[in-house]
């Protein structure tokens, strides 16, 4: 299992150093196209979300992956509700819930108070677990994967013929537009669209190592449970939601049963998300202190301040209202064809755009 971590170790660090050293930030190539109708930097998530899925069929061609999701959740309006919050609450703290780990290896303070916030908001839902769990069952649609790959029956190798050919589409008409790749004189600056590619190998890295799609935000939550145990055991043990067993299967590169639930305690979450976590801290703080950027100013406007730790909330919130973030449903769900992806996706972008304009008026006035 020590293997385990160390591989997902290195990749963590790889990706943090790419993200840093591109500003791969999904909060901000969506909250441009709404607050300045810049289209130029969201087409590097177009092909990651390509790439991605496109290896994801390959590594599945070849029997190094299953994707009949045994990790998957209930999908319903929880998605679509949730999508709205989390986009709303990624503009305003300036990042995604993977967005603030690069920032904060970077120095960033305003991203490490949106972080605090993200904890925050993951402890509230727990408190208001049993009242809120029982609303949002009603909205759901079904407590199985549902996969556009098993409703159309077209066989999955056009899928992902189609995936590569679009990709090669988007290269050229960018590439003949001038387009692919973006005017920078800032020195170690890395193109978007060579990270989206690297990304999106790390991406595929780690689901042929966890057998599942990138997750992030049930390690927050062990977090905020941590917290929660150290003001009283009593008090932790009161909420229900932190003995909730969200992870069982059986990882084959590990050979090892992996489980885990949403308490503090070390499991199988921590095993495969942890790692990632700290690597992308790590690299983006390895980037950042060799560009010589890294740089810590606690000197930040309270409205600043108040306005991270909102959107931190509204995050972590609306990550366990859905089920998942944006790295889980964008990153991992959304090549896989998951009707929940969809549904989180048609929520996300209108929160993005109310994101987006509220913080036009409290920058504005």
């Amino acid at each position: 299992m020590s293997s385990v971590f160390i591989l997902l170790l290195i990749i963590g660090i790889i990706a943090g150093f790419v993200m840093h050293r591109s500003d791969f930030c999904v909060a901000s190539m969506l909250r441009d196209i709404f607050m300045f109708n810049r289209f130029d930097t969201v087409f590097s998530l177009f092909f990651l979300l390509l790439m991605s899925a496109a290896l994801y069929l390959l590594l599945f061609f070849t029997g190094l992956i299953d994707i009949s999701h045994p990790w998957a959740g209930m999908v319903g309006g929880r998605q679509f509700i949730g999508g709205i919050i989390f986009g709303a609450g990624m503009v305003l703290a300036g990042g995604c819930v993977i967005g603030t780990l690069y920032k904060i290896g970077s120095g960033n303070v305003s991203s490490f108070f949106a972080f605090i916030g993200i904890l925050c908001g993951s402890f509230v839902y727990a408190v208001i677990y049993p009242e809120i769990s029982n609303i949002a069952g009603r909205l759901d649609i079904t407590s199985s994967f549902v996969s556009l790959y098993s409703l159309i029956h077209i066989p999955m190798f056009y899928f992902f013929i189609f995936y590569l050919v679009a990709f090669a589409m988007l290269f050229f008409f960018l590439k003949n537009k001038n387009k692919l790749f973006l005017k920078s004189h800032v020195y170690g600056f890395l193109q978007p669209f060579y990270a989206s590619v690297i990304l999106s190998f790390c991406l595929a890295g780690i689901f042929l190592i966890t057998k599942m799609p990138l997750g992030i935000t049930s390690t927050y939550t062990k977090f905020s449970a941590f917290f929660a145990h150290l003001i009283s055991s009593d008090y932790y043990e009161s909420f229900s939601y932190f003995s909730n067993t969200v992870l069982n299967y059986h990882n084959s590169f590990a050979d090892s049963d992996i489980s885990g639930k949403l308490g503090y305690h070390f499991d199988g979450i921590y095993l495969i998300q942890l790692p990632v976590i700290i690597g992308i801290l790590a690299g983006s703080f390895f980037s950042a202190l060799n560009l010589k950027e890294f740089s810590v100013n606690f000197h930040i406007p309270l409205k600043q301040f108040f306005i991270a730790v909102a959107g931190g909330f509204l995050m972590g919130f609306s990550s366990r209202l859905a089920g998942g973030c944006n790295v889980w449903y964008l990153f991992g769900q959304l090549p896989l064809l998951d009707l929940g992806a969809y549904l989180f996706l048609g929520g996300l972008l209108p929160g993005v755009w109310m994101g987006s304009k509220f913080l036009e008026k409290l920058i504005v006035g």
